[in-house]
């Protein structure tokens, strides 16, 4: 970053960095440069939420300037099934996000059968001085 490191010649004091990086997202000439920022998000497949439950169909603005298609009419049946096939698509989901942490968490588990009275090793680390736990 050219504005740390031009502060950092003539300047220095605790927390320098986050000082100048904060000034830099703050700074309205810097940001009016560097233009909007734009996020990555993933591609939109399927239904949006909103659309996925509501009972309405969604209106844009090229929808309330130039009014709504005629081939589409409203049909409260239709909505009913859609949602109910959103609420049953959801719960799928769910139900297979649980499977896969369940066996996920349980692939590291290790059956023991130990019975009142077998012999077991109990590990009871000594510290000892000078050497690092760690190593």
């Amino acid at each position: 970053m050219k504005t740390l490191r031009k502060t950092r010649e003539q300047f220095y004091w605790d927390r320098l960095r986050a000082d100048v990086e904060k000034w830099c997202r703050e700074c309205h000439a810097c940001g009016a440069l560097k233009g909007l920022k734009i996020e990555q998000r993933k591609s939109v497949t399927g239904r949006i939420p909103a659309e996925m439950f509501s009972d309405q169909t969604l209106r844009f603005p090229c929808d309330i300037l130039f009014g709504k298609p005629r081939d589409t009419p409203p049909s409260p049946t239709n909505s009913e099934a859609r949602l109910e096939s959103v609420q049953a698509s959801a719960e799928e989901q769910v139900k297979l996000s649980r499977e896969r942490i369940k066996i996920r968490n349980d692939s590291r588990v290790t059956d023991h059968h130990f019975k009142e009275g077998d012999l077991v090793w109990m590990y009871n680390p000594k510290r000892r001085r000078g050497l690092s736990p760690k190593l």
